[in-house]
């Protein structure tokens, strides 16, 4: 039963029973699925709410869905992107204390990001590091 409802598009109640070949796209923005035919329906003229969260999303944002649980494809995007900005390695460190210091920072950032919590603020705090050290990066 969850099997057959994570394979149905919450826009248009298509299934991949009725159509195997379906594809479900996420966009970044807000991580709700839909299907191919429902995106290129909906954002063929531009830029538009998502039916789900009336979000403004844009069609070329969006991207086929790797992950089936839509938290787990936000951690990973999440992690990819604070890769390129925190990319400090071991040898960079004074101690290995310092390090995890690091690492732990790292680590409630992405949790605050892909978790909702103070999510301005831990914005604010990237972008003032990677302001900080745009030379190593």
């Amino acid at each position: 039963m969850v099997e057959a409802e994570l394979e149905k598009c919450p826009v248009c109640a298509s299934d991949r029973y009725l159509n195997p070949n379906m594809k479900f796209l996420v966009n970044p923005e807000c991580y709700h699925k839909m299907c191919e035919s429902c995106v290129s329906r909906i954002f063929t003229l531009g830029p538009a709410p998502c039916p789900i969260c009336s979000k403004t999303l844009r069609r070329n944002k969006f991207r086929q869905q790797t992950f089936s649980d839509a938290v787990i494809e936000r951690e990973v995007d999440t992690r990819r992107r604070l890769n390129r900005i925190y990319n400090k390695t071991e040898e960079d460190f004074d101690s290995l204390r310092a390090y995890n210091d690091y690492l732990e920072q790292v680590e409630m950032i992405t949790f605050n990001l892909t978790q909702g919590v103070d999510v301005a603020e831990t914005e604010k705090q990237v972008k003032a590091y990677q302001y900080a050290n745009k030379q190593s990066i």
